[in-house]
This record gives structure tokens, C-alpha cells and sequence, in this order.
């Protein structure tokens, strides 16, 4: 039997049903039952049942860093004191591991709203999906339609939510990803002797009501019969999605028998990029994604003395 025993007396309670739960996964896999399974039928088993543990790991965790002690009196950002509290405050959060249900204080006052020092103390978002679980969303969605982002979500046994809130989540994830990327880059040490410049551009299909003026003005006028035998493409109902990307690297010096691969010769590893930096524009026009490139660099190499490269991949540009 697994003990807590190396937990703050305080918090053993907290942790119990964790310590249960893979005591409880253990036994079930050290059974007769298993004695001749395959490797893949346990994994399968301790992916199923492993989730019970961290679901209770994690409400554990939760549980524990609550014991706050209680404030005589809170400040809002209003500045307006607040000394009456109010106890057994709930709100749920949907995390990477399921559904966490958490209480709080709130501290109020005469004519004012409830404020929730814990929130902050934790770094609670402002809806119910934990920063955790939106992480994972990003790089989700950032390969993957909505519906595909679904049903991973649901493989993994994290947290559930319905497509229209992944569809808003995911919208709020990238709010600041323009003001992110306009801050001054902390530079490393470490600089490479070559200052790289790549782009590249793809044309992205859009709705009527996302085009440019410009390109709605176009389709207005443009008048394209379609035919119920053949499709036809219609023109003016993409806009160019833009990357660029500025990194340092050293030389990548081989000889012609490493490249043609003559008596076993193989190349050397790539030297490593550092301090890469990446935009991408879709908003925007093309020429506005490639002078932010163009800055980064004018702002790394001010008297342009490095060796430069500037690669187009994909549509000339």
C-alpha cells in the first residue's frame, strides 16, 4: 500500500485518494488476470486506469493549496477596501485531467463586487478552461481541425469542452500574438556568423465577409456562371497567409563527397539556429509581414556587416 508519508502532515488528507487510486491500478495489473497479457493490453489498461490517478492527484494538488489563511480585509484594484468575507465561494475549472471543482473566500463590501484574492494568487484564467488545457488547444488546433482537436482531446482523457467554446478559446489564445511578437527579443550569447532571412506565402481560401475591400469590391463585379456538371473556381477568395522568420546560424561546410555520399563519407550535422525568430500575417498584407523580418534584422545587424542570406521558399516573392 502506498503512503503519503513523506506529505505535510497537513496535506496527507488531500493526496489519499491519489495513493488509492494507483495502489488500486497496481494490484489490478499484478493480478492472476494479467499474468499472461501482452505489453500493449497492460499499457491499454494503465492509460484507462492511470486517469483515475492523476484526476485525483490533481484535486489533491488543488485541495492543498487552498488552505489560505483568511484575510482581515482586501483591496480591490478599485482601491476600495473590502472587509466582509463570504466563505464556500465555488467555481469550476476544466483542466488537462477533467473537471476540478474549487472553493474560495471572496471578500466584498457595501456597493461593490467580490473579489477572489486566490484567483489571483493561482493564476486562474478568466473562464473555465485552465492555461494548461489551452496550451494543449494550441498546438492542437495548430495541426488540426476543430472537430480532429475533439476527439484527441476526448482520446487523451483531458478536459472536455464543446466545439463553439474551443472555437472561442482558440480565438483568444492568439489575441496577443501581435503585441507578443513587438517586443525587443532577449538575445543570446551565442550568435551565429550568418544572419538568415526566410519567407514564404500560401494562399489561404476565405468567407465573403473576411476579404479585403479591395478583393470584395472584385467579386462584385466579376460575374462567374457556374455549371451543375463542372466546378469552377472562383477567383478572389483567397488571401496570402505570410511566414517569415529571422535566425543566425554558422556555415554549413561539406565536401563534394559528403554531399554525393562517395565511400561512405556522411555530412556533418547542421549547425545549430539560434535565436529564431518567426511572424505570420494573414490579417495584413504580405509587404507588411516582411518588413518586420527586415527590422529584426536591421535591428540585430545595424551596420550590416554579417553575411546575409535571404531564402524564398514556396510563391516568389
Amino acid at each position: 500500500m502506498y503512503s503519503p508519508c513523506h506529505l505535510a502532515e497537513s496535506n496527507k488528507e488531500h493526496y489519499l485518494r491519489s495513493f488509492e487510486a494507483l495502489d488500486k491500478l497496481a494490484s489490478h495489473i499484478s493480478g492472476m488476470e494479467f499474468s499472461s497479457s501482452s505489453f500493449g493490453d497492460v499499457e491499454a489498461v494503465i492509460q484507462e486506469k492511470g486517469r483515475k490517478f492523476y484526476d485525483c492527484w490533481h484535486r489533491g494538488i488543488c485541495l492543498s493549496v487552498l488552505r489560505k489563511k483568511k484575510k482581515e480585509f482586501v483591496l480591490g484594484e478599485d482601491g476600495i477596501r473590502r472587509n466582509h468575507r463570504r466563505t464556500g465561494c465555488t467555481r469550476k475549472i476544466e483542466s488537462r485531467f477533467g473537471e476540478v471543482k474549487l472553493s474560495r473566500i471572496g471578500y466584498c463590501g457595501p456597493f461593490v463586487g467580490s473579489v477572489f484574492p486566490l484567483d489571483a494568487e493561482l493564476n486562474l484564467p478568466p473562464n473555465k478552461y485552465s492555461h494548461g488545457l489551452r496550451s494543449e488547444i494550441a498546438h492542437l488546433t495548430a495541426v488540426a481541425s476543430f472537430d480532429e482537436t475533439l476527439e484527441l482531446l476526448e482520446r487523451q482523457g483531458g478536459g472536455i469542452l464543446p466545439k463553439r467554446q474551443l472555437q472561442e478559446v482558440s480565438a483568444d489564445i492568439v489575441r496577443d500574438f501581435k503585441e507578443f511578437y513587438e517586443q525587443p527579443l532577449n538575445l543570446s550569447s551565442e550568435k551565429g556568423s550568418i544572419l538568415v532571412i526566410t519567407a514564404d506565402g500560401k494562399g489561404v481560401s476565405m468567407h465573403n465577409q473576411d476579404l479585403r475591400p479591395a478583393a470584395k469590391n472584385k467579386r462584385k463585379r466579376s460575374r462567374i456562371r457556374k455549371s451543375p456538371t463542372s466546378a469552377r473556381r472562383e477567383k478572389g477568395r483567397k488571401r496570402m497567409a505570410t511566414v517569415v522568420s529571422v535566425y543566425e546560424t554558422s556555415p554549413y561546410q561539406r565536401t563534394p563527397e559528403q554531399l554525393l555520399n562517395i565511400d561512405g563519407e556522411t555530412a556533418p550535422p547542421r549547425p545549430e539556429v539560434k535565436n529564431k525568430r518567426v511572424w505570420a500575417e494573414i490579417t495584413e498584407d504580405m509587404g507588411n509581414a516582411l518588413d518586420q523580418g527586415f527590422q529584426e534584422a536591421l535591428r540585430r545587424d545595424p551596420e550590416q556587416k554579417w553575411n546575409g542570406l535571404f531564402l524564398s521558399m514556396g510563391r516568389p516573392i
